[in-house]
C-alpha cells in the first residue's frame, strides 16, 4: 500500500510539471514583483475626488478605501493636486434577495427544505484627466451571495446569511483594489516557468532560483547560454535568464532576453508563449518611463 501511494505521489508530481507538448517540463517558481499599473500610467502625485453614489455616503467610503490602497502601494500620492491629476468616478449598486422552499422525499415521510438567497452587486466606473483631458478610464464589476438552508423555517435559513454591510464591504475591498492596480504600480504575486532542458546543469539553477537565489541561478543559465554545444538549451538558459530578469521587475531586459531565446530556437513553443506576458509588462514600464520623463 505504502509502495502503491509513493508511486501515486510522484506521478502527481509528474504530472504538475509535465507541458503538454511533448516532453519538456518546468520549474514553477513564484515572487512579489514590482508591477507596472494596469493601465500604463504613472503619476506620482493624483487627486482622487470623492465618487459619487446611487447609494447615500458610499461614494466616499469608496474614494477613502481607494486612497488607502494607492498609499498603501507607496508609489503615489493620491491627495496631491500638483500635476493636476484627478481621478473622478461613480458607482452604482444592486441588490436581490429570495426565498424558496422544496419539497425532501424520503422513506420515513417527504419533510421540507427552505433555502434563502441574497445578492449585493455594484459597478464602478472611473476617469482619469490630466488638465481636464481624459488620460484613461475603466469599470469593474463585483458581486458578492449568500445562500443558506434549514430545515425548520424560512426565517431560520434568512438569519444564516451573511449581512448587508459585511457583502458590502467585500465589494468595496474588490473593487478599490482592482481600480488602485490601474492607477499606480503595485505589488504583485507572479508565478513564471522555469523551463528544463537536456543539461542537467538547467534543473539545478532552476532549483537555486526556487529557492530566490536569483543571482546565483543568473550566473549559471548564462554559463550554459555560453558555453553549451546544445541549441536547445543555449535557447532554454538564455529564456530563463529572461525570466530570472522579470522576477527582479526588469522587464526590459527580461524582454530582450525572452526575444533572443525565440530567435536561437524558434521551434520552442513554450519560449514562444512566455513573450506576450513579458512583453505586456515591458510596454507598461516602458509607458511608465516615458510619463517620469515627462512629467
Amino acid at each position: 500500500m505504502k509502495a502503491m501511494m509513493k508511486s501515486l505521489l510522484g506521478f502527481t508530481v509528474l504530472a504538475a510539471t509535465l507541458l503538454t507538448s511533448g516532453c519538456a517540463f518546468y520549474t514553477e517558481v513564484g515572487s512579489t514583483i514590482a508591477a507596472p499599473s494596469n493601465k500604463g500610467i504613472n503619476y506620482k502625485q493624483m487627486e482622487v475626488s470623492n465618487f459619487s453614489s446611487s447609494e447615500k455616503s458610499k461614494g466616499p467610503v469608496f474614494s477613502k478605501m481607494l486612497r488607502s490602497k494607492i498609499r498603501e502601494y507607496g508609489y503615489a500620492d493620491p491627495a496631491s493636486k500638483a500635476l493636476g491629476i484627478v481621478v473622478t468616478g461613480e458607482i452604482s449598486w444592486d441588490k436581490d434577495e429570495s426565498t424558496w422552499k422544496e419539497e425532501v422525499k424520503s422513506d420515513d415521510g417527504n419533510y421540507f427544505r427552505y433555502y434563502a438567497k441574497r445578492t449585493r452587486s455594484a459597478t464602478v466606473t472611473y476617469s482619469v484627466k490630466k488638465n481636464g483631458h481624459e488620460i484613461t478610464s475603466g469599470n469593474y464589476f463585483s458581486q458578492s451571495n449568500s445562500e443558506k438552508n434549514d430545515l425548520d423555517s424560512i426565517g431560520a435559513a434568512h438569519a444564516k446569511l451573511q449581512g448587508w454591510d459585511s457583502m458590502n464591504n467585500s465589494i468595496l475591498e474588490d473593487l478599490s483594489v482592482r481600480v488602485a492596480q490601474d492607477l499606480t504600480p503595485h505589488q504583485k504575486y507572479i508565478t513564471v516557468r522555469l523551463l528544463s532542458g537536456d543539461d542537467e546543469s538547467i534543473d539545478l539553477a532552476n532549483e537555486y532560483a526556487q529557492r530566490q537565489r536569483y543571482d546565483q541561478a543568473y550566473a549559471m543559465y548564462q554559463q550554459i547560454a555560453q558555453a553549451s554545444p546544445n541549441v536547445a538549451d543555449q535557447a532554454i538558459a538564455t529564456h530563463n535568464m529572461g525570466m530570472i530578469k522579470f522576477l527582479e521587475s526588469e522587464f526590459k531586459n527580461a524582454y530582450k532576453l525572452i526575444k533572443q531565446a525565440n530567435v536561437i530556437d524558434p521551434k520552442n513553443m513554450e519560449i514562444l508563449d512566455s513573450i506576450p506576458m513579458v512583453e505586456n509588462y515591458f510596454q507598461m514600464s516602458k509607458s511608465h518611463d516615458e510619463q517620469i520623463k515627462s512629467a
